[in-house]
């Protein structure tokens, strides 16, 4: 009689060890803290030295476009709620959508903590809650911050093509092309499964499945684009709001927000990238704006401020009387 091959075994995700910080933290601190003072300091003396050019006399806010900004921002945040969501049911977790969004809109006011590790924390703790295994809800917040990352290099590509860097870098163009190239490349479900399992493994934490389900990876790569866009078009109209722009701008936007995202996010001494946001801004949009680029940082820092603020009111609610029901396993 012959033996049955034995099955290869399938990673548990229940069996991934739990999160440790890294015993170099206070090390980071050390670090982080002087990166984030110069960065402030000379950030802010720019911002100071541009708010000195504007003509406040004639400036006139359109508070309309405002509103359009802010409820732009809420609409990007709700898509990392999406996002979240579908990468758990690509994990074999699923959650309702109204019950995920509060729970990453909430979470995110971790992003005010140096060092970026609240967010992930207080996302996955209040995922379990919802009946969503650790590992799983571990796994699926690094996915989208890794199709966060790759599409907002990819939607930062526009900045190669304006006339200053054309000057400086004639040929960006084809740094551009290998940039994107590269992008896709990654963004390829079999690929990008196997980047993120060694992401994973350099980060000792359990593997996922052999390869991803295309389809939900490609929603959420749709979902992440629309992200990108949400964001622009919140930076396109708090510039509105302050003198007009031309609609071919957009794609400057487009750069300028998905840059000063991915910078932000990686520069985890900066908390919720204060500085650096504003100092992309500052290179990339003075050209176009000039002095007034200065009061569009700002003004878009604070518009950043007050979507958390409300999207954390809108969230608690709904989190307080959220059940905590049993996920239903894929198959």
């Amino acid at each position: 009689m012959t033996a049955l091959p034995t099955p290869t075994p399938t990673p548990d995700l229940d069996q991934a060890p739990p999160f440790r910080p890294s015993p170099r933290r206070w090390l980071r601190l050390a670090i982080g803290l002087p990166l984030f003072a110069a960065v402030c300091y000379f950030v802010g003396r720019s911002l100071a030295s541009d708010f000195k050019k504007i003509d406040w006399a004639n400036l006139n806010l359109n508070y309309l476009s405002i509103v359009a900004a802010l409820a732009c921002l809420i609409l990007a945040r709700a898509m990392n709620g999406l996002n979240c969501t579908v990468l758990l049911a690509s994990l074999g977790q699923r959650a309702p959508l109204r019950r995920v969004i509060p729970v990453i809109w909430l979470a995110s006011l971790g992003r005010y903590i140096p060092g970026k590790m609240a967010v992930v924390a207080g996302a996955a703790l209040m995922l379990t809650r919802l009946g969503i295994r650790m590992p799983a809800a571990l796994a699926a917040l690094f996915l989208s911050t890794a199709l966060m990352i790759i599409m907002s290099l990819l939607t930062c590509l526009p900045l190669l093509l304006t006339p200053a860097l054309r000057t400086a870098m004639p040929f960006g163009w084809l740094l551009g092309l290998a940039i994107l190239l590269i992008g896709l490349v990654c963004l390829h479900p079999p690929i990008f499964t196997r980047l993120a399992n060694v992401a994973l493994l350099r980060l000792k934490r359990q593997p996922l499945l052999p390869r991803l389900a295309t389809m939900p990876l490609l929603q959420a790569v749709a979902v992440s684009l629309f992200r990108c866009l949400f964001l622009a078009a919140a930076l396109c109209f708090t510039a509105q709001s302050i003198a007009p722009v031309p609609p071919s701008a957009f794609a400057l936007f487009l750069g300028s927000a998905s840059l000063a995202s991915v910078a932000g996010f990686l520069a985890v001494f900066a908390p919720a990238g204060l500085g650096v946001h504003e100092g992309v801004y500052l290179l990339t949009l003075t050209p176009l704006l000039g002095p007034a680029a200065a009061l569009l940082a700002i003004l878009f820092r604070l518009l950043h401020i007050i979507s958390d603020i409300l999207t954390a009111l809108a969230a608690l609610p709904l989190i307080a009387k959220s059940p905590t029901p049993s996920p239903k396993q894929v198959t």
